[in-house]
């Protein structure tokens, strides 16, 4: 049985044709454009879902949106700031009425967690914790086997959790989130700022030359090859990493913690060195943590584990 998943993005729209194995036979990428309003990604939605599927072959069609999304009603609740007007769009309604299959829309990080679980790094596990590192900081909440969503449908939006009440701006308008200190975003203003100044050249170098290009990625480059200031930068990003991933840990006691994302994924030894570092913030009390890992499926995470979730819905009928 074949099912559509889409993962819908602040900067893209990726969408994929999968099958029962989690293998994408047809892929498509469409530039998000969200400044053009809900109605064009709405329409962007409807578009990849048939560039992927032109034979009509799909059961159905899951989405993965960022924000709080009602899963029995696919209904967008809240939404973040990279989808203005987003919130309120009825995203299982209008897909079910465009493609005449049935649909299923849930929080990006949920699908993407859903997906680790069936064939990825959470395979074999039923209780985890997974935290995606882009540019904001995602959460998902596996107990036994299922998602924890929460009353309000905001379970596992842990990106906004505060670790700092004094602590940097974040945009969400709040002060000392998780997400000003460890996301992708973050680390880039940060690195920015030091590109500018003589102490920050590496930097500027790993990113060839240009402010525009500074990410991430340059950071845990430059501090690869030996850049003093960047692997501060990354120390302190390990660091609050390994804070964040305890707090959880004591919440939810998981068998294992997951993480993904640009940064995990930029950074070859960052999950390493969580590992090292989450003991030293563990209560004396406690048992030992977790191992953390990172994800595996990686680009594709939102579109396989969004077409996981609609091949369960219509198997079960369950989300």
């Amino acid at each position: 049985m074949y099912t559509i998943g889409i993962d819908l993005g602040g900067t893209n729209v990726r969408a994929g044709l999968v099958d029962e194995a989690g293998r994408v036979l047809a892929s498509a990428r469409r530039p998000t454009e969200a400044q053009r309003g809900p109605e064009h990604v709405m329409r962007l939605l409807i578009e990849c879902a048939r560039e992927v599927d032109p034979r009509g072959e799909a059961r159905a069609v899951g989405v993965g949106s960022p924000g709080c999304i009602d899963v029995h009603t696919g209904r967008a609740q809240f939404a973040t700031d990279n989808l203005p007007g987003w919130a309120g769009m009825e995203i299982k309604a209008r897909l079910e009425e465009a493609l005449g299959i049935p649909a299923i829309a849930d929080n990006d990080a949920n699908v993407i967690g859903y997906g680790e679980y069936l064939w990825g790094a959470a395979r074999g596990h039923r209780s985890f914790v997974m935290i995606t590192l882009g540019t904001g900081v995602g959460g998902c909440i596996f107990v036994d086997g299922r998602i924890v969503r929460g009353a309000h449908f905001a379970g596992g939006d842990v990106g906004h959790m505060t670790i700092d009440p004094n602590g940097r701006q974040c945009n969400c308008g709040r002060q000392g989130c998780i997400e000003a200190y460890i996301s992708a975003r973050a680390i880039a203003e940060r690195a920015r700022y030091a590109a500018r100044h003589p102490w920050g050249k590496a930097i500027l170098a790993a990113a060839g030359g240009s402010l525009d290009n500074v990410s991430a990625k340059a950071v845990f480059d430059a501090a690869a090859a030996g850049d003093r200031w960047a692997q501060m930068l990354v120390d302190q990003v390990v660091e609050y990493t390994a804070i964040f991933l305890t707090n959880l840990f004591m919440v939810v006691d998981p068998e294992i913690m997951i993480v993904g994302g640009g940064v995990a994924h930029a950074g070859e030894t960052l999950v390493e060195a969580i590992n090292e570092r989450m003991p030293v913030h563990r209560p004396l009390s406690c048992v030992p943590p977790p191992p953390v890992v990172r994800a595996q499926l990686i680009d594709q995470a939102g579109v396989i584990g969004a077409a996981a979730l609609a091949r369960s819905y219509v198997q079960t009928g369950e989300v």
